[in-house]
């Protein structure tokens, strides 16, 4: 393994961490009713999940994310987990505005027995009504190979829980 680009490596993140602390950084937890969209034909759906964003630079973030998505009538024996890498642009990025509206888009790995690559695209907002609170709406979709899984997410983001 060729380890030449460690100090880079190192040196640009740390280069990062200065305009990260002033941005938003942040949790959240979301349910999300939806649809199985395949073709002409749509099931209805839920997802249930969590994930963080780390701000690098100027409203531009690194998020991960993982979730359960099954249809409601059989939860438990047709659930599947989907774990994403996304990118997160956010139009307003100061921690002082209480709205946050954001886009994103990244790559999703659907699992159960096997797997599935997927590609993920979306966006909404955060209301932020306390300064380490807000209201997350936003819409997702992870789609490959004509199948849609889709959803209107709604849920809570946290920062600065900690003391």
């Amino acid at each position: 393994m060729n380890w030449k680009w460690m100090p880079a490596a190192v040196l640009c993140v740390a280069g990062m961490a200065v305009p990260a602390a002033a941005q938003r950084s942040h949790g959240y937890w979301f349910v999300a009713p939806g649809g199985a969209t395949s073709g002409a034909h749509t099931r209805f759906s839920l997802h249930m999940g969590g994930g963080g964003e780390i701000a690098l630079r100027r409203g531009v973030a690194l998020g991960l994310e993982a979730g359960a998505w099954g249809l409601p009538n059989d939860y438990i024996d047709s659930v599947i987990g989907i774990a994403s890498l996304n990118g997160t642009y956010h139009f307003l990025p100061s921690r002082d505005d209480k709205w946050d509206p954001f886009a994103t888009a990244g790559y999703s790995l659907a699992f159960r027995s096997g797997t599935r690559n997927m590609v993920n695209y979306g966006g909404g907002f955060n209301y932020w009504f306390q300064p380490s609170v807000a209201v997350r709406v936003e819409f997702r979709d992870h789609y490959s190979d004509r199948l849609h899984l889709w959803g209107l997410r709604f849920g809570l983001s946290f920062r600065d829980l900690m003391p």
